[in-house]
C-alpha cells in the first residue's frame, strides 16, 4: 500500500440512524471514503451490507447497473 500520509482534510459524505460516512483527503492527495458505525455493533453492520452488495453483484444489480449505465 502506497504511504498516504496524514489526514489534511474531513468532508461529511452523508449517514442515516446507524453509520455516517466521509471522504478523508491525505497530504499524498488520495482521497479516501470511510464508513463509521454509530453505537450499534459493527461488524454484523458490516457483514449484513457486505451480504447485500454480494447479492447485488449476482442478482439485480447487474440489471440495474445496466439499466443506469448502457
Amino acid at each position: 500500500m502506497p504511504e498516504l500520509g496524514g489526514v489534511t482534510d474531513t468532508k461529511f459524505a452523508g449517514g442515516s440512524s446507524w453509520s455516517s460516512a466521509y471522504i478523508y483527503t491525505t497530504a499524498s492527495g488520495r482521497r479516501l471514503f470511510v464508513k463509521t458505525a454509530l453505537g450499534r455493533d459493527p461488524a454484523a453492520m458490516f457483514e449484513g451490507e457486505a451480504e447485500g452488495l454480494r447479492a447485488m453483484h449476482g442478482g439485480w444489480g447487474r440489471c440495474w447497473a445496466a439499466a443506469r449505465h448502457p
